[in-house]
């Protein structure tokens, strides 16, 4: 019984560890293909692997007219986040790249309370000016701008990755059901642009 309770952590530390290598070894990749290609390549791997799992759920695989626009707005914004990710990556390190594109949460926050009206609460309100200096510390605003660019650009994909999910957040509330697994797949290849945030989506109370 022990052991089996152990089970989650020892899990929860490998998927740390797979995942932090993951940046190490995107970066490595890099050297082998352009931030672009790379990003092309993931963004088309994608469909095909949940394809299986759209037939198998008997999940119409051609969209209506209102799905389509979905799927475009939000491969819009994922092919930024992937593009600016990895561009980022290229050309700064991987550690500081990996942080800043996570800062995905606070901009999760910040477009919650604009767009779906969520109330944050007093330990988040607080939390906010900490996150700002943290972040002004860590991209150095005051430094060079070739040290600047990939800073900017892996927060832009925090900032892209923020606005898919709150998207998709604004489209359950707003069809209740009706897109049904179609925005269950799409926020699947959402969140795993990183490890699983579902809890993000909603970054505080509903008014």
């Amino acid at each position: 019984m022990r052991n089996a309770a152990m089970l989650p952590a020892i899990a929860l530390a490998t998927l740390s560890l797979v995942w932090g290598y993951n940046w190490v070894a995107a970066k490595i990749a890099l050297a082998y293909a352009g931030p672009l290609t790379f990003a092309a390549l993931r963004f088309a791997i994608a469909p095909v692997c949940l394809l299986p799992m759209m037939l198998g759920m008997h999940v119409r695989v051609l969209l209506s007219r209102e799905h389509a626009i979905v799927a475009f707005v939000l491969g819009v914004i994922l092919a930024a986040n992937f593009a600016a990710t990895f561009i980022a990556l290229q050309i700064g390190g991987a550690g500081k790249t990996a942080v800043l594109v996570y800062t995905m949460p606070f901009w999760v926050l910040v477009f919650a309370r604009i767009a779906l009206h969520e109330r944050l609460t007093g330990l988040q309100m607080l939390a906010v000016p900490f996150a700002l200096a943290g972040l002004s510390l860590l991209t150095t605003p005051w430094g060079s701008a070739a040290q600047l660019l990939p800073c900017v650009l892996a927060i832009g994909a925090g900032v892209t990755w923020a606005a898919s999910v709150v998207y998709i957040k604004h489209l359950q509330r707003k069809a209740r059901g009706k897109f049904g697994h179609h925005l269950e797949l799409l926020r699947d290849v959402v969140l795993d642009s990183g490890p699983d945030q579902r809890h993000s989506q909603t970054g505080g109370r509903v008014d």
